[in-house]
């Protein structure tokens, strides 16, 4: 356990994918995710004075970063078919309504919503309808999955709201059910006490490693650091590498070893700037 060795370093390594959620048929370990691995380490007696996070940052200092809810919504037609089409009520034309909601409250959380230069962020990542191995029937079930992302200070009742929202408004143009499932929840990742000091071990090593001033956002993605921070671990993200595969050409996402080697010498030495040790070799 991390608590019975004061004055150590404790290397945790993720063997998985943090934006990752189980749902529908995709079920089991390979869709597993969410911090499931972070949440047992801090509710095992892992617990420390401070915590470096590795995320791809571009070798940017991320104190804080957005939260994430996913819901699934689906709207039932009447199968039918094709022979006798106007019985039945085609349930991707319903979809294409339930879309039409979605996508204006995005528009919405875009423009009304924002935290440091970060915009709010919403958008539909996956659909789903009738039976492909069947295209001769109307199609009686549509389905979109939708990931809504948090800012740092909204709460996850504000982004529950807001999904309930488009729910009563997609019931109300549609005049049928709209079922909604919220089948992930992730606050975004705020700073917490005592968050400065390792904030600053980070600063002292980039500036003496790396020659120059460590540049701090506002992270547009989710991490661990959502689940240790709500555990009393003061926690930063810093790491090699962008976020989104960003540098794009023919590297795809990447990480150049020069980057990777001063990250590592950053990392030893924000720990000893960090334990207040006066001798720093890297």
């Amino acid at each position: 356990m991390i608590a019975d060795l004061p004055g150590s370093i404790c290397l945790a390594f993720v063997g998985g994918e943090i934006e990752r959620h189980q749902v529908g048929d995709y079920r089991g370990k390979a869709f597993r995710g969410g911090g499931a691995g972070a949440r047992w380490l801090v509710t095992h007696g892992g617990v420390a004075d401070g915590a470096i996070i590795g995320e791809p940052t571009g070798l940017r200092l991320v104190p804080e970063h957005v939260g994430s809810v996913a819901a699934r919504y689906e709207v039932r037609g009447l199968p039918a078919p094709l022979r006798e089409v106007e019985a039945g009520i085609d349930a991707i034309e319903l979809g294409a309504v339930l879309l039409e909601v979605v996508r204006g409250a995005a528009r919405e959380v875009r423009e009304r919503r924002e935290y440091r230069g970060v915009r709010g962020m919403m958008h539909v990542g996956a659909v789903e309808g009738g039976w492909p191995w069947r295209c001769n029937r109307v199609a009686g079930h549509f389905a979109c999955s939708v990931e809504y992302r948090i800012l740092p200070g909204e709460s996850l009742t504000d982004a529950v709201d807001m999904l309930g929202r488009i729910r009563d408004e997609a019931e109300r143009r549609l005049g049928r059910r709209v079922e909604v499932e919220i089948y992930a929840s992730n606050p975004a990742a705020e700073k917490s006490e005592g968050v400065e000091r390792v904030a600053e071990a980070v600063r002292r090593a980039h500036r003496a490693l790396a020659g120059c001033e460590c540049e701090e956002v506002v992270g547009t993605f989710t991490s661990d650091a959502i689940h240790l921070s709500r555990y009393g671990i003061p926690v930063v993200n810093y790491g090699p590498g962008d976020w989104g595969g960003r540098r794009g050409g023919e590297e795809g996402e990447a990480v150049r070893l020069e980057e990777l080697e001063l990250c590592a010498r950053v990392y030893a030495r924000a720990a000893l700037e960090f334990m207040g040790n006066g001798y720093y070799g890297y």
